[in-house]
């Protein structure tokens, strides 16, 4: 570290120069804010997959699917085991199976744990917060292949969002942007905590990772201007050959 200097300077006659100074960039962080955890567990809301029947194949389920039943989709030793597609839920192309419930009023938080050991490029699976194909924010255990890596892949929590852009130029109608989180295992635990910003009229997403179930990894967060109400959900897909299971969707209130 070296002392700088504050001053002004000037190309040619006619320039002067008043109230010169210097402030503090910043105040540096020394202390991490603590995570609040998750409120009161909405059981209305949640589901332990503990029944034989698929979600979203009976018609008292509270799930329901676009673009499903997934092919291969079973219940197995109280998870629900879902076979990874060749299918894509990116930009133009939603061919991508969703499964998906009502979310609760207000704010909350939702958690899944999930069992999964991908070893291909593209190869993701975990949970969305959907309002439709183009809006949407999507955590997941995803598998990326690395430039110039010759085969080599990276394993990591991909907290992404589909959305429109106007802001650039000229507006771009669907734009997909990815942030990355704590680490990846092949078991993992996935919470997205949701609050709807009246002031502003966003809908806010911070993402949370974890490999214990305890300690927590945490994310940014995404927004998107509130348009209409979003879904709870969970995705397998992008590349098949991998298998994805859920041990549980539990959906909590705000603490």
């Amino acid at each position: 570290m070296r002392k700088g200097a504050v001053g002004a300077a000037a190309r040619g006659a006619g320039a002067a120069a008043d109230n010169v100074g210097a402030a503090a960039l910043y105040r540096p962080v020394t202390k991490r804010v603590a995570l609040d955890p998750p409120g009161r567990l909405l059981r209305e809301h949640s589901d332990e997959f503990s029944t034989a029947t698929v979600p979203g194949t009976g018609t008292a389920s509270p799930w329901r699917w676009v673009r499903g039943p997934a092919a291969g989709v079973t219940m197995s030793g109280g998870a629900l085991s879902w076979p990874t597609q060749d299918a894509e839920l990116h930009l133009g192309t939603n061919t991508a199976s969703v499964l998906l419930r009502d979310a609760p009023k207000g704010d909350f938080t939702v958690e899944t744990k999930m069992r999964f050991a991908p070893g291909q490029a593209a190869q993701q699976a975990g949970l969305v917060l959907y309002e439709n194909d183009d809006r949407w924010f999507k955590l997941v255990h995803s598998v990326l292949p690395l430039t110039n890596g010759d085969g080599a892949v990276l394993h990591v929590s991909e907290f992404g969002k589909e959305g429109e852009r106007p802001t650039t130029t000229p507006p771009t109608a669907v734009a997909n942007a990815p942030m990355f989180g704590g680490p990846p295992a092949d078991t993992m635990w996935l919470r997205m905590a949701y609050h709807r910003d009246t002031a502003h009229g966003d809908h806010e997403v911070r993402a949370s990772t974890s490999r214990d179930g305890v300690h927590w990894s945490v994310s940014g967060v995404w927004t998107l201007p509130v348009r209409g109400d979003l879904r709870i959900g969970l995705v397998s897909h992008n590349r098949s050959g991998a298998t994805a299971e859920f041990d549980y969707v539990r959906t909590y209130a705000a603490p």
